[in-house]
């Protein structure tokens, strides 16, 4: 079946007025694969539809949860991500805001704690100091 160039018009004007292609295709009687041929060729820089689930936190929320770490407010995403609720009242998980850092090249792991030095140690560094105190650079 030939679209007649007023056809054609009318599913261009459709297409920028913002409906999706399935919406276009059911007024015009005609198939979605076509309106999509069409739209490939009569509106070749139509922005996509975005796909997927929308963000929950905007440029500003993750600029907000680097700054936490890199003033020292926080020490991990779960703090951050706290501190982001208290701020800005909406509630992200620790393991969104784990992802956002990890996208902005953070990384979200609490310091691992040296082990103390033990009772030996301590009484031979004890003695050392001891014994070489009177010692000079020239020595």
């Amino acid at each position: 079946m030939k679209i007649t160039p007023q056809k054609t018009t009318q599913i261009v004007s459709i297409l920028k007025s913002g409906q999706s292609t399935r919406e276009v295709a059911r007024q015009c009687c005609v198939s979605q694969t076509t309106v999509q041929k069409i739209k490939n060729i009569g509106c070749p820089n139509a922005l996509p539809r975005l796909k997927g689930r929308p963000k929950c936190s905007t440029p500003q929320d993750r600029r907000r949860l680097a700054h936490f770490l890199q003033m020292g407010e926080a020490s991990s995403s779960s703090m951050a991500a706290n501190l982001l609720q208290q701020y800005t009242g909406k509630k992200v998980s620790r393991w969104t805001a784990s992802r956002i850092l990890k996208e902005q090249n953070f990384l979200c792991a609490e310091k691992k704690r040296k082990p103390a030095i033990s009772k030996k140690n301590m009484k031979a560094r004890l003695k050392f100091a001891k014994d070489y105190k009177h010692w000079t650079e020239k020595d």
